[in-house]
C-alpha cells in the first residue's frame, strides 16, 4: 500500500491546489448536512438571518422581538445570499435547513485552506506550502467552524488573504505592491470589519507593527499606503455602520462596541473565562493533528529562528496570541486566525529536513492514534448509554482512524521523508471526523431536544384541526427551537401567555417541568383546560442540564362542558 502513496515533494502548484480542494471537502462534509442546529451561537445567527430574509430588512438585525447587536452585518448578508442563491436554483424549498446557513462557513474554510497554500508559497516550495495548507484542512478547530453557521470560518479566509499580501510586501522589500494587490488587502480588511469588527485589524495590525520593529524601519507601512487603503476599507464597511447607527439611534455601537467587545476585554462574559496560557494548552487538541507536528518541530524551528518564514509566522502568531491570552473572556475559536501561522512553521520545518529523532517526540506523536481512540470510545459509550444505540459502523471507522494514526506514527518515527506519514495523518483525521460528526453527533437525540419538540409539533399539525398553530415556549428558550419552529414562535416572558392562549384557540404551549405548576395554575384561573400532547426528556446542549418539557394544547372550559 505504501508504494502507492505519491511523493509529495514532486507535486507542483496545480496538483497541490486540486488536491487541497478535494481533501478539504472530504474532511469538512461529514456531518455538515446531518448535524442538527447547534445552540446557541449558530442558531442565533441563523434565526436572525431567517428573520432578515422574511422581513426584507437587510440593515437591522433582530432575534425574535429583540435586537441582536453583537456582531456587524457581514455574516448575515453572506448567509442570506446563500439562502437566496440556493432557493433560486431550487436546491432548497421555502424553509431553509441549517446546512444552507452553514455554506459561508464551509466555503470560507475551504478558501482559507487554498489561501494558506498561496500565503505559504511566498516563502516555501510547493511541498512546504502544501503541507502548511493540509494542517488547516485537517485540524479540529477549522473543521468545527466550517460546520457551524457563524463568523469565524469566513473571517479566517479574509485574514489569511490579507496576511498573504502583507507577507508578499514584506519579503519583496524593493518591489512595490501592484494596485490589485493593494486593493485585495484593503478589500479584505473592509470585509473582515463587516464580518467581525476589529479582529482583522488586531491581527493584521499587530503583524505589521511587529515586522516593522524587526526590520527597524517603516518601509512596510509606507508600502501599504494607509490613507488610500483606509478609504477603500471605509468605502466597503462605512455605509452599513452609518445606516445602522441611524436606524438603531446609536444602540448598535453601545451594544456591539461597549457591551460586547470592550466588555469581553475588561471582564469575563457569559462564564467563558480561563487563566492565561489556556489557549496554548487547548491548542494541543483544537489544532490536532497539526499540533503534534508543530510541538515536535519547535526545537528545529528555534535553530532557524531568523529565517524569513519563521519571522513572519512568529510576528503573526505571538503578539495576537498574547492579547488573546490576556483577555479575560476566552473561547477556543478566538485564536483560529493564528493557526495558519503555526501551519506555516510546520511546512517550513518539514521542507527543510526536520524529522523525528528524539524519544519524547515519538511518545508525543502517539497522540496521532490515541486521540482517535479516545474520541471514538467516548462516542461509542455515549451512544450506547444515552440512546441504547450499538453502531457497528462506528467500531469500523474508529478502528480505521486508530490504525491510520498508528501507521502515520510509525512512518514519522522511521522515515526522513514525511509523505507516507502525512498520508496516514490525513486518513486518521478523516476517519475520526467521520466517526464523530457523521455517526455520533447526529444520533445523540437526547442532546437535540429542540428537534424532538418540533417533531412533536409537526405530528399535531398533521393530525389536528388546527394545521398551523402558533407556539409559545415557557422555560425553554434555546434559539434552536426558534430556528426550527414557525416564525411566530415566541418565548415567555416576551409574550403574555394567558392572554395569548385565551385570545387564540389555535395555540400550543411548551412548558418545562420547573415552570409547569405555576403556568398551569395561571391558565386554569383563566378558564383554560390543559391537554397534554407529548412529554420529552433530554439534556440542554449548553450546560448539559436535564430538561423535561411537555407540549400542551388548551381548551376553554365552556367548550369542554358543551
Amino acid at each position: 500500500m505504501t508504494g502507492l502513496i505519491p511523493d509529495l515533494k514532486k507535486w507542483r502548484d496545480k496538483s497541490w491546489v486540486l488536491a487541497l480542494v478535494a481533501i478539504s471537502f472530504f474532511m469538512l462534509l461529514p456531518g455538515f448536512f446531518s448535524i442538527p442546529p447547534v445552540d446557541r451561537d449558530e442558531t442565533r445567527f441563523a434565526q436572525s438571518t431567517r428573520q432578515m430574509i422574511a422581513s426584507g430588512n437587510y440593515i437591522d438585525i433582530q432575534f425574535q422581538d429583540g435586537k441582536r447587536y453583537k456582531k456587524p452585518i457581514g455574516i448575515y448578508w453572506l448567509q442570506a445570499a446563500s439562502i437566496n442563491t440556493l432557493k433560486a436554483f431550487d436546491f432548497i424549498k421555502e424553509k431553509a435547513p441549517i446546512w444552507a446557513y452553514r455554506m459561508p462557513s464551509l466555503l470560507g474554510v475551504v478558501a482559507a485552506v487554498i489561501a494558506t497554500y498561496f500565503m505559504a508559497r511566498i516563502f516555501l516550495t510547493p511541498f512546504g506550502a502544501g503541507l502548511s495548507a493540509l494542517m488547516i484542512a485537517t485540524s479540529i478547530l477549522p473543521g468545527f467552524e466550517a460546520r457551524i453557521a457563524k463568523t469565524d470560518g469566513f473571517l479566517l479566509f479574509v485574514i489569511v488573504v490579507a496576511q498573504a499580501i502583507l507577507a508578499h510586501a514584506w519579503l519583496r522589500r524593493e518591489q512595490a505592491l501592484s494596485k490589485i494587490q493593494h486593493g485585495i488587502f484593503w478589500v479584505a480588511i473592509g470585509i473582515g470589519i463587516l464580518v467581525k469588527g476589529p479582529i482583522i485589524l488586531l491581527v493584521c495590525g499587530l503583524t505589521l507593527v511587529t515586522l516593522s520593529l524587526i526590520d527597524r524601519s517603516f518601509y512596510l507601512v509606507k508600502k501599504m499606503r494607509l490613507l488610500a487603503g483606509i478609504a477603500i476599507a471605509l468605502f466597503i464597511a462605512l455605509p452599513w455602520f452609518i445606516a445602522i447607527g441611524i436606524q438603531s439611534k446609536g444602540a448598535f455601537f453601545i451594544e456591539a462596541g461597549l457591551v460586547d467587545f470592550l466588555g469581553k476585554v475588561a471582564d469575563v462574559k457569559e462564564s467563558h473565562g480561563g487563566p492565561p496560557g489556556i489557549y496554548t494548552v487547548l491548542m494541543l487538541v483544537t489544532f490536532w493533528p497539526a499540533s503534534l507536528l508543530f510541538v515536535s518541530s519547535l526545537g528545529f524551528l528555534r535553530k532557524d529562528w531568523n529565517a524569513r518564514a519563521v519571522l513572519f509566522a512568529v510576528s503573526w502568531a505571538i503578539p495576537s496570541w498574547l492579547v488573546f491570552e490576556l483577555t479575560p473572556t476566552k473561547l477556543p475559536h478566538y485564536v483560529l486566525p493564528l493557526y495558519p501561522a503555526l501551519a506555516l512553521l510546520i511546512g517550513y520545518a518539514f521542507q527543510n529536513g526536520f524529522h523525528v529523532t528524539k524519544i519524547w517526540q515519538k511518545i508525543f506523536l502517539a497522540l496521532l492514534f490515541v486521540i482517535p481512540g479516545i474520541l471514538g470510545t467516548t462516542g461509542f459509550i455515549g451512544l450506547l448509554v444515552l440512546e441504547g444505540d450499538f453502531q457497528i459502523i462506528l467500531i469500523v471507522t474508529v478502528f480505521l482512524a486508530v490504525g491510520s494514526g498508528f501507521y502515520g506514527w510509525k512512518r514519522f518515527n522511521t522515515e526522513k521523508t514525511p509523505s507516507q506519514g502525512v498520508f496516514f495523518l490525513v486518513s486518521a483525521a478523516f476517519f475520526t471526523y467521520f466517526s464523530v460528526y457523521q455517526i455520533v453527533f447526529p444520533k445523540l437525540e437526547t442532546l437535540w431536544i429542540s428537534n424532538r419538540m418540533i417533531v412533536a409539533l409537526e405530528k399535531q399539525e398533521r393530525g389536528a384541526s388546527c394545521p398551523a398553530p402558533s407556539v409559545i415556549s415557557v422555560g425553554y428558550h434555546e434559539p434552536s427551537l426558534a430556528f426550527l419552529g414557525p416564525l411566530d414562535l415566541r418565548f415567555a416572558p416576551s409574550v403574555d401567555v394567558v392572554k395569548a392562549l385565551s385570545e387564540n384557540p389555535c395555540r400550543l404551549l411548551y412548558v418545562t417541568a420547573q415552570r409547569e405548576k405555576a403556568q398551569l395554575e395561571a391558565l386554569n384561573k383563566a378558564g383554560l383546560r390543559p391537554i397534554v400532547l407529548e412529554t420529552m426528556k433530554g439534556f440542554k446542549l449548553n450546560g448539559g442540564d436535564d430538561v423535561t418539557i411537555k407540549l400542551y394544547r388548551f381548551e376553554k372550559e365552556s367548550t369542554v362542558d358543551e
